[in-house]
C-alpha cells in the first residue's frame, strides 16, 4: 500500500499543481480590467455634463432673446399697424386716381369734341401752321376752318363746365387724433 499511498500523494500534487496552472486562467482582477472602461465612462459623464449646460444656456439666451423682441414687437405693433393702414390708404389714392384720370381724360375728349377743337395730330398741326383760319367765320353747320363738316358735337348753350369731381389726398391721410 504505500505505492498506493506514494501514488495518491503523486496524484494530488500534480492535481493541485494542475489547478493552480488553470486558476490563473480563472483569476479575474476586475478592477484592473474595467479601469478603462470606467474613465471612458466618466470622461462620457463629464462631456454631457458640459453639454448639458451649454444646451441650458442656449435655452435660457434663446428666451431671453425672444422675451427681448417679443416685447419690442409689441411696442412697435401701433406704428406697424399704421403703416399697413396708410399703405391701404395709398393704395385707394393710386385707385382713385386712376379712376379721375380716365373720368378726366374723358371730359376733355368731350370737351375737345364741344369746342370743336382739332382731335388729330395733324389737324393741330394745319391750325398751327395756317393762322388765318381762326379768322374764317364758322358755318352755324359746324364746319371746320378748312370747309369739312366737323365731326364735333353740338356747342352747349349754356357755357357751363361740368367739373369732374375733385380728389384730395388729406381725406385719405387723415392724421390719427
Amino acid at each position: 500500500m504505500p505505492e498506493l499511498k506514494m501514488n495518491n500523494q503523486a496524484n494530488d500534487k500534480m492535481i493541485e499543481t494542475l489547478a493552480n496552472d488553470y486558476s490563473s486562467f480563472m483569476k479575474v482582477d476586475l478592477p484592473s480590467q474595467t479601469k478603462k472602461v470606467h474613465e471612458t465612462v466618466d470622461e462620457m459623464m463629464v462631456r454631457l455634463e458640459e453639454f448639458e449646460s451649454i444646451v441650458g444656456m442656449v435655452q435660457n439666451l434663446r428666451a431671453e432673446c425672444t422675451y427681448e423682441h417679443l416685447i419690442r414687437f409689441r411696442s412697435v405693433n401701433p406704428q406697424l399697424m399704421e403703416l399697413c393702414r396708410r399703405i391701404d390708404a395709398l393704395e385707394h389714392v393710386v385707385a382713385r386716381a386712376s379712376i379721375d384720370l380716365t373720368n378726366l381724360e374723358a371730359a376733355v375728349d368731350n370737351a375737345e369734341a364741344e369746342l370743336g377743337a382739332n382731335t388729330t395730330v395733324s389737324d393741330r398741326l394745319r391750325g398751327i401752321f395756317s393762322p388765318l383760319s381762326f379768322f374764317r367765320s364758322k358755318t352755324p353747320e359746324n364746319s371746320t376752318a378748312f370747309g369739312g363738316p366737323s365731326t364735333a358735337s353740338p356747342k352747349r348753350s349754356d357755357n357751363t363746365i361740368d367739373l369732374p369731381p375733385i380728389f384730395r389726398t388729406k381725406d385719405a391721410f387723415k392724421s390719427p387724433q
